[in-house]
């Protein structure tokens, strides 16, 4: 713990919680629309508030003076731990990696298709007994399909502007709108969902030291994911304010993959084999020709490493691994930290299964590997983890079958987003990923994102059945 951290802490005690949390929210309302203000750090005060705040008695009276100067003492904070690596030529692109993990998933945005998403994912690729279903209603008191009817009409009330442009949403919800989103509800499961999403001192307190992308060490906690993901809402007299449109956003996105990974232990096991399943479905809906993980098992030998499918014209192997990177390894990219981190997910998925498999399938044609993520992987492209597994004396004997440049780690809504290329561009998702890979040998065309390559085809709407399908049965 520096000596800079414990002057930070010292100065937050001197204020009262309500005070601090006051003028980091009159700070979010502020920079609402602004996408460069670095709202991030506000989220680090906002935290410390409620672990260090009203400690040193009697308290300070707090104004908008004082708060900037606590803003920036938070801001100029250990700012040399990302530039480090900007300073070493050779390191340059792990420092682009930690500033994309502490703000890039504050820069989603939120769709219909996303909604969609999550109901195949919880819904309908559910068997008999739904656990995941039961498990949310049990801890929430609401059913899925419920959390996400509702999740979407205040979406469309925050993009209001989308469907009637010469209105505008303010930043909360009155009367009147709550009143017209529980009549097209009930107001009982409105009641739980404002519950479930909105701040309030004691819950925010708990998230805040039981959340599962925090960092332990208090240097580095301003590069985090913030728990206020979970806590998008807070009241204000008899309405709702929305404290930022990218908390809302996100929780949109992950509320409930988040939830469910940090309240079921079961989640992560049920949700891998329902992820296996989403991707069959994009399989289908372009017509290739593919086995599956039990149609491979019977033509390998007995014991055979095995990948989720194989796209047989195409020379595409594919493995799911519903796994994510962890906060400490994303911020301290060193290659001991990488390895430990991701040798049993990621790294394992090439050296373990896509480049064995390849092998004694396909030995004589050029194969392509697709590790597809839930969501958005930070990391660098594929061949910066082969050489970190390749230094810690991973098996390469089968690289000539799979070569790493021709592996990608896509994430499930970029995948979506392949298919809808696929059916309206005519061209098979070997041609893209062939695109991918050009682009990312070229520094002046390479991109940290898959989706950031996938922007050059320019569409818009995601005409997929089985997204359609979803929505369709959302609003019954």
């Amino acid at each position: 713990m520096s000596d800079d951290f414990c002057y930070i802490r010292n100065r937050i005690s001197e204020y009262r919680k309500a005070d601090l949390l006051h003028f980091s929210f009159q700070v979010l309302e502020k920079y609402q629309q602004n996408k460069t203000f670095p709202i991030w750090y506000v989220f680090t005060i906002i935290k410390w508030t409620l672990l260090y705040g009203e400690k040193t008695y009697p308290y300070k009276a707090l104004d908008a003076d004082r708060f900037a100067k606590l803003f920036k003492l938070v801001s100029d904070f250990n700012t040399d731990h990302a530039g480090k690596y900007f300073r070493d030529k050779n390191k340059i692109l792990k420092g682009f990696q930690i500033l994309a993990y502490q703000q890039f998933y504050l820069q989603n945005t939120l769709h219909s298709v996303n909604l969609q998403m999550q109901f195949i994912l919880y819904i309908k690729l559910s068997n008999d007994k739904n656990q995941v279903e039961e498990s949310f209603r049990n801890i929430t008191g609401l059913s899925v399909k419920s959390f996400l009817r509702i999740l979407k009409l205040f979406y469309c009330i925050i993009n209001i502007n989308e469907f009637y442009p010469e209105r505008k949403f303010y930043g909360y919800f009155d009367e009147d709108a709550l009143q017209s989103i529980s009549d097209l509800t009930n107001g009982y499961e409105l009641k739980k969902f404002i519950h479930l999403l909105t701040f309030d001192q004691e819950t925010a307190t708990s998230l805040a030291l039981q959340y599962k992308y925090q960092i332990k060490q208090v240097d580095l906690q301003s590069m985090e994911y913030t728990f206020m993901t979970l806590l998008p809402f807070r009241l204000a007299g008899k309405s709702l304010r929305l404290i930022h449109e990218s908390l809302f956003n996100y929780s949109g996105k992950y509320f409930i993959y988040d939830f469910l990974k940090s309240n079921d232990e079961q989640f992560t096991t049920e949700f891998g084999k329902r992820l296996e399943k989403y991707v069959r479905l994009g399989l289908e809906e372009i017509y290739v020709k593919y086995k599956t993980e039990s149609q491979l098992k019977k033509i390998l030998p007995n014991n055979s490493s095995l990948v989720d499918y194989f796209i047989e014209n195409e020379n595409i192997f594919i493995e799911c691994k519903a796994s994510e990177i962890q906060a400490h390894v994303a911020i301290n990219p060193e290659d001991d930290v990488i390895y430990q981190g991701l040798k049993k997910t990621f790294i394992k998925a090439y050296f373990s299964q896509l480049a064995p498999v390849a092998k004694k399938i396909s030995p004589e044609n050029e194969n392509w590997g697709i590790i597809l993520t839930y969501k958005e992987y930070f990391g660098g492209d594929f061949p910066d983890l082969f050489e970190i597994g390749n230094k810690y004396n991973e098996d390469i004997s089968n690289v000539k079958f799979l070569p790493p440049e021709n592996v990608f780690i896509i994430d499930l809504e970029s995948w979506d987003r392949l298919i809808a290329i696929i059916k309206k561009e005519g061209i098979t998702l070997k041609n893209i990923l062939m695109k991918i890979k050009a682009a990312n040998t070229d520094p002046a065309t390479k991109k940290l994102l898959i989706r950031q390559h996938l922007e050059d085809y320019k569409i818009e709407f995601l005409e997929l059945t089985y997204l359609k399908e979803a929505g369709q049965r959302l609003v019954e």
